[in-house]
């Protein structure tokens, strides 16, 4: 069990997601992470890839964000996730579940085939701790920032990890540690 850190559900539990690979946010980060964003997911639709218990989207939805999708793959997950929104009384207006792989989705994102309602502008990630994850999430996340399709990304992941690649021209990457976590920030930057 974790707990909401700040805005509306602040203090309110949340269970964990049983599947295999799955390590929920830290408190400590997601109020970091809450405070690099700022008031930028607010009224936003945010994305919550690698979603889990759902506790990094519950967040955005919690500190102001308009409506937040989540994806994640492994079943018992999103039977979590969803007891986790019904129990802060999160209907479809603000949250939807797409049991769907976070590459595939992430793939339809970038080449425009999400339907309307469903293309975020905030995305915010949470994938395992592989090596090389990195190298192959952000990337495609530089495109939609560069391309204006996505505002803002921010991507959790193990703080040894040193694969980031360069970010573009106009895009900028800045990367804060938490303990063994951190969080990359991936937005456009005034050239």
């Amino acid at each position: 069990m974790i707990r909401v850190s700040g805005g509306r559900f602040k203090g309110r539990r949340l269970d964990l997601a049983p599947a295999v690979g799955t390590r929920p946010s830290s408190a400590k980060v997601r109020e970091a992470l809450a405070s690099a964003v700022g008031e930028r997911w607010n009224g936003r639709v945010v994305a919550d890839l690698f979603a889990g218990s759902g506790a990094l989207g519950i967040e955005a939805l919690s500190r102001g964000a308009l409506h937040t999708i989540f994806v994640e793959l492994d079943p018992r997950a999103v039977r979590v996730l969803r007891s986790n929104l019904e129990g802060l009384g999160l209907g479809a207006d603000e949250a939807r579940v797409r049991r769907a792989d976070a590459w595939r989705w992430l793939a339809k994102l970038e080449r425009g085939e999400l339907p309307q309602g469903q293309r975020p502008t905030v995305l915010l990630a949470d994938p395992p701790y592989h090596p090389g994850i990195l190298a192959r999430l952000l990337p495609p996340l530089f495109r939609l920032v560069d391309s204006g399709a996505l505002a803002l990304c921010a991507v959790e992941h193990a703080a040894g990890q040193t694969e980031l690649p360069p970010a573009p021209v106009g895009v900028g990457l800045r990367t804060r540690c938490h303990g063994r976590s951190a969080f990359s920030i991936v937005e456009r930057v005034d050239p």
